[in-house]
């Protein structure tokens, strides 16, 4: 028997092929030899970046069409809206993508709050056919239970203090990697403020949001923070309630 040329880096390649790919972009790791794994990443990683696919069919109320500019190209965004009661499967499809960037769980299990006049409600934006921005709500229960300020550098709660400004709560809000920027997330937040209530605009200081990432408290900070005497940004977030 002929022993190989190079015994070391043949061992080296079979070991390797054994080791998955992981992309940097999207985080998925995947078997580069492996047909279905790749054809798997290229979908996961269009949705990803892109967001993932909307069908015109599905249940839902057209709030109102804005144009953004993205690179050197006008593109129209559509915004709607998507109820408790209309809710479904192509909807808990978008929302698995958000949450498994957002580390979340599944949140719909809130939207089953009907005795404050307001239900849970997604708001979307939507481009090319695509989801590329997703604002879930859900109605405060409790105020003095759940509204609070949150210290924007530590993250830290302010102890004994109720925020009874909040109306509505900002469950997830999540912008598709390459729409960001262009102003998506706080268009979303303007939605909420004026098609959640018939008849009412909401002011900024009525919305607080879930256990903010930094991106989102970011977020907070300038769509409705507020510089306390102190010299320290108090955002406003709401607790959601166990189930």
């Amino acid at each position: 028997m002929t022993a190989p040329k190079h015994p070391a880096r043949k061992v080296q390649s079979t070991f390797t092929a054994k080791i998955p790919t992981k992309c940097k972009q999207c985080h998925m790791s995947y078997f580069s030899h492996i047909k279905n794994d790749v054809n798997t990443h290229k979908k996961y990683h269009t949705n990803f970046l892109e967001g993932p696919s909307w069908s015109a069919s599905s249940a839902c109320k057209t709030l109102k069409s804005i144009q953004l500019r993205k690179g050197r190209k006008n593109t129209s965004v559509t915004l709607i809206s998507v109820d408790k009661s209309d809710s479904n499967d192509h909807l808990k499809s978008v929302m698995k993508v958000v949450n498994n960037e957002l580390n979340a769980v599944a949140e719909f299990e809130h939207w089953k709050y009907t005795n404050t006049g307001i239900e849970g409600k997604a708001y979307l934006a939507i481009a090319a056919r695509r989801v590329v921005g997703v604002c879930t709500i859900e109605p405060i229960v409790n105020p003095e239970l759940q509204c609070r300020w949150m210290v924007f550098n530590t993250q830290e709660l302010v102890p004994e203090q109720t925020n009874s400004s909040i109306k509505i709560g900002i469950s997830r809000i999540w912008v598709a990697p390459n729409w960001r920027r262009l102003g998506i997330a706080q268009t979303l937040l303007d939605a909420v403020r004026e098609y959640t209530i018939y008849g009412v605009v909401l002011n900024k200081h009525e919305l607080g949001f879930s256990q903010p990432s930094s991106s989102g408290g970011l977020l907070s900070k300038y769509y409705n923070g507020k510089m306390h005497k102190s010299g320290e940004f108090l955002i406003p977030v709401y607790l959601e309630l166990p189930q």
